[in-house]
C-alpha cells in the first residue's frame, strides 16, 4: 500500500439490514466515468468491514484512523476507487473567470465618452472575505486566495458576476469609484473593465435599460399567454463561458454520479458555483411572476447520447423554475439543441431551442414538460434552477 493513497473523494457510507450494519458502500470519482458505488459485504469481509468502520467513525469524531490491510483488501479498495496512485488523485475543478482575458489587441488609445460612469456595486476584494449572507457562496468557488475578487453588480439586470483580478489591474480597481467618473486609465484597463461592464456611458446605461424593461414585460406577457418565456443575456459571456470549463471538468473528472431516476446524464444536487449562479436570478424570477421569490435547490444535468425526458411537471419545490443552457455539442447540422418541449393545459404544445446562456421561465408544478431522444453524438447541460414564494414553509431541497 505504499504506493497508493487515499482517494480524497472518496466516501464511505454503512449500510443496514433490520437495523443491524451488514456492509459498506464505497462511492468514489472514475475520470471519465463518473462517480460509482462499490459494495462491501462484511460476511465476505469482515476484517475490512470492520477496519472501514472504524475509519469511517474516527473521521466523524475528527480522529485521524490508520489502515492496516492485507493484499486481498487493499486489491478490494484499488477496484473501488477508494485507495489510488498519487498521479490518479482527481483534481477538482475551479470556476475561474478572470478580468481581462481574451482581449483584443490594444489599438490607438480609446477616448472616453462623455459621462462614462463606474457602474454602482463594483466592489474589490483584495483578502479573503467574511462573506455575508448572500455572497457566502464566494467563498466555495474556489476564488478566494488565488487574485482578489470583483463583485460586479450590473447596472441593469441587478445581476452579479465574480471575477478574480490579475496583477495588472488590480491598481485600476482600487481607484475606481461606484457612480463616480472613470480614473485616468491606460488602454489596455480600459478595454478590460469596459468588457466586464464596469465601465458604461450614461447614454448605454439608458438605452439598454430600456430594453431591459422591454424584455420583462415582453416575458411577462409570454409567461401568462404561452406559460413559458425564453431569456437571453442574463448572465455575462464571460461567466457562462467559465461555468462551461467548470462543468466540463466536473465530468471529465469523475466527480459527478451518472445516472439518477432519469438515466443517461450526470448529476449533482446543488452544487456551490450553481448556487451562486441560482441566487442571482432571484430577482428576475420575482420580477416575472410577480411574487417575492427564493431560490429552493438547483440541479445540474450532463445529458449523454440516448438521454431521453419524459413528459412530466415538477415537485412543489419548483413552484417557479428556470433552465439555463449552459453547454450543447453536436456532431450534426440542424436546429442548434435539444429541444424542450412544453404543454400547457388547454393551451398549444410549444417546442423551443435555446442557445447556451438562454434562460426558459416556467412554472415547474403547472406546465408540463419533456425532452425527446438525445440523438448520437450530442451532449447537453442545463442547470435547473427552481424557486418557491417567499411564505413557502416546506422543505427547501
Amino acid at each position: 500500500m505504499s504506493n497508493l493513497v487515499v482517494n480524497p473523494f472518496a466516501s464511505i457510507e454503512l449500510t443496514r439490514e433490520r437495523s443491524a450494519p451488514v456492509g459498506l458502500r464505497v462511492s468514489a470519482p472514475f475520470p471519465g466515468r463518473g462517480r460509482l458505488t462499490t459494495a462491501i459485504d462484511s460476511r465476505l469481509h469482515p476484517r475490512l468491514f470492520q477496519s472501514l468502520r472504524t475509519l469511517a467513525e474516527s473521521a466523524r469524531s475528527h480522529v485521524r484512523g490508520r489502515l492496516e490491510l492485507d493484499e486481498t483488501e487493499v486489491s478490494v479498495l484499488r477496484e473501488a476507487g477508494y485507495l489510488v496512485p498519487p498521479s490518479e488523485v482527481p483534481q477538482a475543478p475551479r470556476f475561474g473567470c478572470l478580468l481581462g482575458e481574451d482581449l483584443p489587441a490594444a489599438g490607438r488609445k480609446p477616448r472616453l465618452a462623455p459621462g462614462t460612469v463606474v457602474v454602482t456595486g463594483f466592489k474589490l476584494l483584495t483578502a479573503p472575505p467574511r462573506l455575508p449572507r448572500e455572497k457566502r457562496h464566494l467563498g466555495l468557488l474556489g476564488l478566494t486566495g488565488r487574485f482578489p475578487l470583483a463583485l460586479v453588480r450590473d447596472a441593469v439586470t441587478g445581476i452579479t458576476a465574480v471575477h478574480e483580478v490579475p496583477d495588472w489591474l488590480v491598481g485600476a480597481c482600487t481607484r475606481l469609484r461606484p457612480g463616480g467618473p472613470a480614473p485616468t486609465l491606460t488602454p489596455r484597463e480600459f478595454q478590460a473593465l469596459r468588457a466586464a461592464r464596469i465601465l458604461l456611458s450614461q447614454e448605454e446605461l439608458t438605452r439598454e435599460r430600456a430594453t431591459w424593461r422591454y424584455a420583462l414585460d415582453s416575458a411577462r406577457i409570454l409567461l401568462e399567454h404561452r406559460g413559458y418565456a425564453n431569456m437571453a443575456g442574463l448572465f455575462h459571456p464571460a461567466q457562462m463561458k467559465a461555468l462551461r470549463a467548470y462543468y466540463r471538468g466536473l465530468v471529465s473528472s469523475g466527480l459527478l454520479v451518472l445516472g439518477d431516476p432519469q438515466s443517461l446524464r450526470y448529476v449533482r444536487h446543488n452544487d456551490p458555483v450553481s448556487s451562486f449562479f441560482h441566487e442571482q436570478l432571484a430577482g428576475v424570477v420575482s420580477n416575472l411572476f410577480d411574487v417575492e421569490a427564493r431560490p429552493s435547490y438547483n440541479y445540474l444535468g450532463c445529458y449523454q447520447p440516448g438521454a431521453r425526458l419524459a413528459r412530466h411537471t415538477d415537485r412543489a419545490q419548483c413552484r417557479f423554475s428556470g433552465t439555463l443552457l449552459v453547454d450543447f455539442t453536436s456532431g450534426r447540422t440542424g436546429p442548434g439543441s435539444w429541444p424542450l418541449v412544453f404543454s400547457p393545459p388547454g393551451g398549444r404544445p410549444g417546442t423551443l431551442h435555446q442557445t447556451s446562456g438562454e434562460c426558459a421561465f416556467y412554472r415547474g408544478c403547472d406546465i408540463p414538460h419533456a425532452r425527446p431522444t438525445l440523438p448520437e453524438g450530442c451532449r447537453s447541460t442545463s442547470l435547473f434552477l427552481h424557486y418557491v414564494p417567499r411564505t413557502f414553509r416546506g422543505a427547501l431541497s
